[in-house]
């Protein structure tokens, strides 16, 4: 009986490896002595996205020379081309520090731009500091109240009666406000007769600041209207405006973004973002993501099960809780409102759910990674990869293959990066993942990556730049790092390992006795070390030293039989499977 195994199949876990399909008298030969399958019970640190073959996957390359001093790195974002790395208590640019002395705590964050501005920017938040980003610059997310400004009787004529003032802070590119905070507390009353009023106000703290907008009634008035700004530093204006030519009213809804807020996404398609804050969902106004009335909330969740991570998909808000998805229904002030779906489970964890166009919202549940999709929610673990996220019982192995069983689901990550979801798992309780499964979404293969450097590389963010069209990965050691970069063959100089096994072939009415193997490997490329085995019973029952580039010369085996025969390939450098035959 000839055994032809193919390496472009699906990798399997969860079915025992003797029901893997399997196809006799197969077509690759024509020969009713022949079985054949493409199956995987491993395939680890290969590329699986190449029909009828399986190529040592893209390797990594560390973007700073050393590691961040300042803290374990929990959040990574681009814009136009740099990274920012929010580590510990700091924010870093492309690996340098650019602001200190902030809270450690996890962070989350949107690109966006202020209502009116051309400054491409980064909003960013962890339930105690509110930042917004620009360049090498980080400073506070709105503008705080100023104090109340104090009236007199100044220097000119022109105004008669009495006389209240209110002042903003306000940032101006140009002429134009981009930014404006809500009013100071009024002034005391001030009669004039056919005089100037004069307007004393404070110099702001806040360096961003730079105009301070004067608001006045009309005499005896109690509606506050523009009459005029000044560059902030100034401190004493003359209002001689007439009543009539006074401007628009004060605006009060210009609050900046809850203080207590862990999550913030968007925008829409009418630039609203959102902000989730226990059980509440924060909304800011249509394209003014600096300004959020302190009415712009709806109730989600409860206390007991806040909100943990939200998203857009086909361009609707939801957000999820360790235990349910709620659809955000409407599209602004007074429509929203929170719909639970029909879910099985939630997120449990920030980087857990992540949306995909035409597919759906894939999501972390306690037990696997789910699909929610057209009011379904399936458990797409389930039929290939189950026994990893179940707890080992008496005699059971931690791995399964080379795949080590999900010690914790809180801090996993999830993150699409082109036509590939990435699954980053623990297999340690305390630790972060250093195990990740690559979904590919069109040919829905699965293949197992560890990243190692000389030691396992534990993740802790994961980003898209767009801009380099790379894929970023930070880890608890402090270093950003470019994965699956299709020019480097190592991770940073250390050799990829790799691992590949057929299912088990069975006979039905007698044992293999396998008497030699040919191997369709190329093996030529610097450095590479293969070595294929034939496993009777799962035991290695004799191995090979596999070099050259798909030299199929027989390779003999020794006198053995077992019910089950399976065939690996694993070790380290570039290398390229395409079958093997054993007879």
């Amino acid at each position: 009986m000839s055994i032809i195994w193919t390496t472009d199949g699906q990798l399997d876990i969860a079915t025992d490896p003797a029901a893997l399909p399997d196809a006799k008298g197969s077509a690759l030969t024509g020969a009713i002595g022949t079985v054949s399958s493409n199956a995987l019970t491993r395939c680890k640190n290969l590329r699986v996205n190449q029909a009828g073959q399986v190529v040592t996957r893209d390797g990594s390359v560390k973007l700073n020379a050393s590691a961040l001093s300042s803290g374990t790195p929990n959040f990574l974002i681009e814009q136009d081309g740099d990274f920012y790395t929010f580590a510990g208590a700091s924010i870093h640019r492309n690996e340098n520090q650019i602001k200190s002395g902030l809270t450690n705590a996890q962070w989350s964050g949107l690109k966006y731009n202020s209502f009116n501005s051309s400054v491409k920017q980064i909003f960013a938040l962890n339930g105690i500091d509110r930042k917004r980003i620009f360049g090498n610059s980080v400073i506070e997310w709105g503008l705080g109240v100023p104090n109340a400004a104090t009236l007199a009787v100044g220097t000119g004529t022109g105004l008669t009666g009495d006389y209240k003032v209110k002042v903003t802070h306000a940032r101006k590119e140009g002429s134009t406000v981009v930014s404006e905070s809500n009013p100071s507390d009024a002034s005391g009353s001030q009669t004039l007769s056919n005089e100037a009023l004069k307007v004393t106000v404070g110099v702001p703290g806040d360096a961003e600041v730079t105009h301070v907008r004067v608001y006045r009634t009309v005499a005896g008035g109690g509606v506050y209207l523009f009459d005029q700004d000044i560059a902030a530093g100034t401190t004493v204006i003359s209002s001689t405006t007439a009543d009539a030519d006074l401007g628009l009213e004060v605006e009060t809804d210009h609050n900046r973004p809850p203080a207590t807020g862990t999550v913030v996404f968007g925008p829409l398609f009418n630039g609203i973002s959102f902000i989730i804050d226990g059980p509440n969902l924060h909304y800011c106004l249509a394209k003014k993501v600096e300004y959020w009335p302190t009415t712009h909330f709806i109730e989600v969740s409860n206390l007991q099960f806040p909100g943990i991570t939200g998203l857009l998909w086909n361009g609707q808000p939801y957000v999820m809780t360790k235990n349910d998805i709620f659809f955000i229904q409407g599209s602004s002030h007074g429509s929203f409102f929170p719909l639970k779906m029909q879910a099985k489970t939630g997120a449990q964890g920030i980087y857990g759910a992540v949306a995909v166009q035409g597919e759906g919202i894939f999501h972390t549940g306690p037990d696997g990674i789910y699909l929610f999709t057209n009011g379904r929610d399936t458990k797409i673990t389930e039929p290939r990869l189950d026994p990893i996220f179940r707890k080992a019982k008496n005699g059971e192995a931690a791995t399964i293959g080379t795949l080590p069983r999900a010690a914790r689901m809180d801090n996993a990550i999830l993150h699409k990066f082109f036509n590939q979801l990435f699954f980053a798992y623990s297999s340690t309780v305390g630790g972060n993942p250093d195990n990740v499964i690559v979904f590919n979404i069109d040919s829905k293969r699965i293949t197992h990556h560890v990243y190692n450097d000389g030691s396992d590389i534990k993740i802790t963010a994961m980003h898209t730049d767009n801009t380099n069209q790379r894929l970023l990965i930070a880890d608890d050691t402090g270093f950003v790092r470019h994965i699956e970069k299709s020019d480097a063959s190592d991770d940073s100089g250390t050799a990829i390992s790799f691992d590949i096994q057929s299912k088990d072939f069975t006979l039905q009415t007698r044992k293999h006795f396998p008497r030699f193997v040919k191997y369709d490997v190329d093996a030529s490329a610097s450095g590479a070390s293969v070595t294929g085995e034939v496993i009777l019973d799962g035991v290695s029952h004799q191995s090979h030293t596999i070099t050259g580039d798909r030299n199929t010369t027989r390779r003999l085996v020794k006198t053995g039989n077992g019910n089950r025969q399976a065939h690996r390939i694993s070790g380290s450098g570039v290398v390229t499977v395409y079958a093997i035959e054993s007879e």
